[in-house]
């Protein structure tokens, strides 16, 4: 078997318990490779489409959701 020389390891996160084990795991690979954990999370852009056009989030709102996301994964690291 060939050797997997990883050096950067990316785990999605939706601050589930699920993720919360999925990234453990990854850190705890990532330790034994040395490897870099990056942790990833995406939330889509809250709005409503009508049949005569669409709205979405203002910009103070996605700014706070942004702000929100990051103190989440900054707990989490």
């Amino acid at each position: 078997m060939a050797k997997v020389d990883w050096k950067r390891i990316c785990c999605p996160i939706d601050f589930s318990d699920t993720a919360r084990a999925a990234m453990e795991v990854a850190a705890e690979l990532a330790c034994k490779l040395g490897a870099e954990l990056s942790l990833l999370h995406v939330y889509p852009i809250p709005g409503y489409t009508f049949p005569d056009g669409s709205v979405v989030a203002s910009p103070r709102m996605l700014e706070e959701l942004a702000e929100q996301a990051e103190r989440h994964l900054g707990e989490w690291k």
